[in-house]
């Protein structure tokens, strides 16, 4: 077990041990926003019809182009951009409506 000396170097040891503390902190808050994030975006979805969370999950988790979901769907770019922009606008509404139950 190193014991800490005094003067300079402790002072210096003490500074980066509540930095990192700190900076632990802070991560584990970042996480719990993040998680907190999530599950209410899932909440969220799961009042979109089920086209539209289709579209959603298809664009942001798997990554598929406009044109790719389309095919998938057997509907047109189009429509699946209009689908989405509406999904899009449903979910930025809800968020509104819950940050404003918050404040």
């Amino acid at each position: 077990i190193k014991k800490k000396g005094k003067g300079k170097r402790a002072k210096k040891e003490t500074k980066e041990e509540r930095k990192k503390q700190k900076d632990m902190r802070h991560e584990k808050e970042n996480i719990r926003t993040k998680q907190s994030k999530k599950t209410i975006l899932k909440a969220v979805n799961k009042k979109l019809p089920a086209k539209e969370q289709e579209i959603l999950i298809l664009y942001y988790y798997e990554r598929l182009t406009l044109k790719e979901i389309g095919k998938v769907l057997e509907i047109s770019e189009s429509r699946v951009s209009q689908i989405h922009t509406k999904a899009i606008q449903d979910l930025r509404y809800s968020l509104s409506e819950i940050k404003k139950s918050l404040i």
